[in-house]
């Protein structure tokens, strides 16, 4: 079977899940979209693919000629959340090529790309929405990164929040984040992690807690994780959470909001929510949840006042993700595309 990919090469979530599909599966060919200006300033990496085809994205299209001749051979292409260009489901159609997509919900519009020969979502969220016969294929963790072990504790809980670059309508929580850590009574040290230098001037540092803000425009993804116990990530809303599983790879308890797909995909210690205002994304109307400041908090000193529960949720965390490694998955990934092979 002759996989090709479809992969960005900059360090966001694109980035990283086509770069780890490439080191797991080791696909046949690389069609390596180059996103130029609208990179926003983020490096791309091309030497992580260093035999792909490059193709020029332009306002919605990829060179047709280009990516004709790199279908030709191939027996299926996979791509994460987007094909770039939405005639090349077709274009692999007339060249015999199956298609998958790994979609991510909110960002897939109804009717969009009739030719995919697959859709496969990455937790069960909205998947009453998608098209008929979408499978839930997760995403693993590349194992071979992450420690896969509780982190040494010595001193104050470690808290961090994921920011990454601010997603529409503050996904990761981080209003009710920043306002938790100020009531939270301590003692503990939180970092924000995040790629928006907008967050840099906003410290919250207070007796007993401790808050300082990281730029993580880093190469290393992983590295993010380090020196860490939990993960405080009150999501507005469902669908793949990358930090989540990289965080659970590092050993850390995950703290979240108990709105699906996060009560039955992670372990996590979930904080109730109530529903917000709507929320219109390409995929129709969305209902964030709003999460209580206060009740945050109070999720957060129950921690750190209940090392053995730290512990325990550490343990759920590895448990989940050492069963969620590219080398636990690559059998389904390699039944799925052959199932769409077929």
């Amino acid at each position: 079977m002759k996989v090709g990919l479809i992969a960005r090469a900059e360090d966001r979530g694109l980035g990283i899940q086509s770069w780890e599909f490439y080191r797991a599966m080791r696909p046949e060919r690389t069609l390596l979209v180059d996103m130029g200006q609208l990179a926003r300033g983020f490096p791309a990496h091309r030497d992580r693919y260093p035999d792909a085809t490059l193709a020029h994205f332009d306002g919605g299209r990829l060179p047709e000629a280009t990516v004709r001749d790199w279908l030709r051979g191939l027996d299926v292409v996979f791509t994460a959340e987007t094909f770039y260009d939405w005639r090349l489901p077709r274009w692999a159609a007339e060249h015999g090529v199956a298609t998958v997509c790994q979609l991510n919900p909110e960002f897939h519009a109804a009717g969009v790309a009739s030719g995919v020969t697959r859709w496969w979502a990455p937790t069960c969220w909205r998947f009453e929405h998608l098209p008929p016969g979408t499978r839930v294929v997760p995403v693993p963790v590349a194992g071979d990164r992450f420690p896969l072990e509780r982190p040494p504790r010595d001193g104050p809980l470690r808290l961090l929040h994921v920011v990454g670059h601010r997603a529409l309508a503050d996904r990761n929580g981080t209003v009710p984040t920043t306002e938790a850590l100020r009531r939270v009574r301590g003692p503990v040290t939180a970092t924000l992690a995040t790629q928006d230098a907008r967050l840099a001037a906003n410290r919250l540092n207070r007796r007993g807690v401790t808050v300082g803000v990281r730029l993580n425009g880093v190469r290393n993804y992983w590295d993010v994780y380090r020196g860490q116990d939990v993960l405080i990530l009150p999501r507005r809303y469902g669908g793949l959470c990358l930090p989540v599983q990289e965080a659970m790879a590092s050993g850390l308890a995950v703290v979240m909001t108990d709105t699906e797909p996060q009560a039955s995909t992670w372990p996590a210690t979930l904080v109730r929510s109530r529903p917000g205002r709507p929320l219109h994304v390409p995929a129709g109307d969305i209902r964030p949840v709003d999460v209580d400041a206060v009740s945050l908090a109070r999720a957060i000193d129950e921690l750190v006042g209940d090392d053995a529960a730290v512990v325990e949720q550490q343990e759920a965390s590895l448990r989940w993700a050492r069963a969620n490694t590219w080398e636990a998955l690559r059998p389904l990934y390699e039944r799925e595309l052959a199932d769409a092979c077929r």
